[in-house]
């Protein structure tokens, strides 16, 4: 990506760096190269120029990708026990997330668990690309019949017909996004998922815009990822306008944290966006 963005003239706006991300894409599109590490590569040059035209213009992120952007983001907790589902509601969270990483009776007892513990929350369902073409639909049907928020990577990734199949027999939305870095890649499931979720380190800010442009909902994807990464995640839920809601492990914002001058918060059930200039993060190279 060198020969691509050194000695290019950046004055900070937000047309030059859609037109850089088009350009890093394209040095490498007939290579095969549209996918996978080369796309997270650009993706952090992408939040790198975004916290560059940030700091140029004076303003937050949020602010260069929004008129009205939120102060603070509602957070989900994300792959908690249900156990601590009451101390997470009383800090103020209002939606959780559950993995499907045992059995199928483990994961609706947790589930039933929580909804008896917290009568209103909101519970969304991770199933980690572990359901089958075979099994899916009744383990989705189990779901509706609790009301889910949504089903997250049901089916292996690269499969849009059976992720359209489940879709149709379902109340629960679906919900994608993290697999994909590209809006090329996640065009065909377009029709299945009602909630996308892009990772902000896989696809940058530019090509996470583009996908919200897409969704009826947005939801940003948060793993493991380190304070710049968390950052844009959070300046794009404050800007989307279709986005109401983002990711919250309390394991991965703290480890983020602890290589920032600044920790990113999270309080009341929500992230307080950063107001300074850019991400409004700054990094340092030793915890």
């Amino acid at each position: 990506l060198r020969p691509v963005l050194i000695g290019t003239q950046f004055e900070g706006s937000v047309e030059e760096i859609e037109a850089l991300w088009d350009r890093m894409y394209a040095t490498m599109r007939v290579r095969g190269q549209t996918g996978g590490f080369m796309l997270d590569a650009i993706a952090g040059v992408d939040i790198g120029l975004w916290d560059l035209a940030g700091k140029i213009q004076g303003r937050s992120v949020a602010a260069l990708l929004s008129d009205h952007p939120k102060t603070q983001v509602p957070a989900y907790v994300s792959g908690l026990r249900a156990e601590e589902g009451r101390g997470w509601w009383e800090a103020g969270f209002r939606t959780f997330k559950l993995y499907y990483d045992r059995d199928l009776a483990a994961l609706l007892a947790a589930f039933d668990a929580l909804r008896a513990e917290l009568p209103q929350a909101a519970i969304a369902v991770d199933a980690l690309w572990r359901l089958t073409p075979e099994n899916a639909v009744a383990f989705g049907r189990a779901l509706d019949e609790r009301g889910a928020r949504w089903l997250e990577c049901p089916l292996p990734p690269e499969d849009p017909a059976a992720h359209a199949v489940l879709a149709a027999a379902l109340r629960t939305p679906l919900a994608l996004g993290e697999s994909y870095r590209t809006r090329y890649e996640i065009a065909p499931f377009l029709g299945a998922a009602r909630v996308l979720q892009p990772d902000l380190g896989r696809c940058g800010l530019t090509e996470a815009r583009r996908i919200a442009r897409m969704a009826p909902e947005v939801v940003p994807h948060v793993s493991i990822a380190l304070g710049p990464q968390v950052a844009a995640a959070i300046h794009f839920a404050a800007a989307m306008p279709n986005c109401d809601l983002a990711e919250y492990n309390p394991r991965v914002l703290e480890t983020a944290n602890r290589f920032l001058e600044t920790p990113l918060a999270c309080r009341a059930g929500g992230y307080l966006v950063p107001q300074a200039p850019g991400l409004g993060v700054e990094v340092r190279l030793r915890a």
